[in-house]
């Protein structure tokens, strides 16, 4: 007889309680069905399904424990949880982590925004519960290359080789852009320097790689995704399809969404990643990588949201001019730290990090070893 392990049990469902996001509604759904939720759900799940003894039932905990991470000032959202909580009791380990970056249009000026050490701050702490996890960094920074594409040459019909026209086009503009080569090829500095002087366990992958007209893995995946998210009835991609946020001014820019999940499928058969890391921003484009992979793959992909501080725009890219940047000076960070809740959230974020005396001095510490890895 299966003995009762009521602490872990309820251990578990602790980890698992419904969180809510204020700023822009994302929610945590509750694990369990309609008979039993909680510490129940997890114990008769236990007792029918894998049958975990109490040493199991910890080693679980402290998996759940790396990638939801709580009692920090912000929160980590599984909105796949049960499939989460499924493959890890288990036994599936998380392998890899995949988050994809976009375009800092001040990079050259301002240097990097401090805010995106929460995405290593995640992994960093992760890690120490699940060493074998990697995280990889798929730099987008070169998507702006999108924005500056005359909608004129997107093909207006698809065909077997429309991926690869496109993909060849930006390329092209890629070249002729020296603006937005340069701050990806700085980007790129910037988020190996986080990884070797923050001791994460990863690899950074530059998109300007896959941005050519040659038939690469890219454009395989890509030529599916545009398959995937165009009207058959029109042969055109639809933004109520592509893009269900905001409002797109022409047909180049509806190339995002396609481009995400392509990525998401390049990492998928590449590395087997089947787990993305985002903001709660990002949670519309999760919504097509979760139905692309399970469409056009067959796999369960998931994905983990993380929240910013009351306040602040949901992703770190949106530049509000209170975030602190890697170039300010002392007089000005500590103008921006002046904010409460961004103070209590960098505070947790930079932690892992350095153990100076005070938040001040970890960011010090933090700007100045990432700099110094960048000469």
């Amino acid at each position: 007889m299966l003995v009762v392990f009521t602490n872990e049990y309820e251990a578990i469902a602790e980890l698992f309680k419904v969180k809510k996001s204020g700023i822009d509604s994302v929610a945590q759904p509750r694990l369990g069905t309609k008979k039993r939720k909680g510490a129940k759900y997890v114990q008769r799940s236990n007792e029918n399904i894998f049958n975990l003894n109490q040493e199991e039932l910890k080693q679980r905990i402290k998996i759940f424990e790396a990638i939801l991470q709580p009692g920090l000032s912000y929160n980590i959202f599984l909105p796949q949880n049960k499939i989460f909580f499924e493959e890890v009791m288990q036994g599936k380990i998380p392998q890899q982590v995949y988050i994809g970056l976009g375009y800092n249009d001040k990079l050259n000026v301002n240097g990097e925004r401090l805010d995106i050490l929460n995405l290593f701050s995640w992994a960093k702490r992760a890690q120490q519960g699940i060493p074998e996890l990697e995280l990889i960094i798929w730099d987008a920074s070169c998507y702006q290359a999108v924005n500056m594409l005359d909608p004129k040459k997107i093909p207006a019909q698809f065909s077997a080789d429309t991926a690869q026209e496109i993909l060849g086009t930006l390329g092209q503009t890629l070249k002729e852009n020296s603006q937005i080569r340069e701050n990806s090829e700085l980007r790129e500095k910037y988020l190996k320097a986080f990884m070797s002087t923050l001791d994460i366990k990863g690899r950074v992958i530059p998109a300007r790689d896959y941005l050519t007209g040659q038939e690469t893995e890219y454009s395989k995946q890509f030529q599916k995704c545009l398959d995937f998210c165009r009207d058959p009835s029109t042969d055109q991609l639809k933004i109520v399809r592509a893009v269900q946020f905001g409002k797109i001014p022409d047909r180049a820019k509806v190339l995002y969404t396609p481009m995400e999940i392509a990525e998401a499928l390049l990492l998928l058969e590449t590395y087997g990643n089947d787990i993305k890391l985002g903001p709660t921003s990002e949670k519309c484009f999760d919504k097509f990588i979760v139905a692309a992979a399970r469409e056009l793959n067959g796999a369960q992909y998931k994905s983990i949201w993380y929240t910013r501080p009351p306040g602040k725009p949901a992703s770190y890219l949106t530049n509000d001019g209170n975030s602190i940047d890697f170039n300010d000076s002392t007089d000005i960070i500590g103008k921006k730290l002046e904010n409460q809740s961004y103070r209590n959230w960098l505070g947790d974020v930079i932690k892992p990090f350095s153990t100076e005396p005070s938040l001040e001095d970890n960011i010090n510490k933090v700007i100045t070893t990432v700099k110094g890895e960048l000469r």
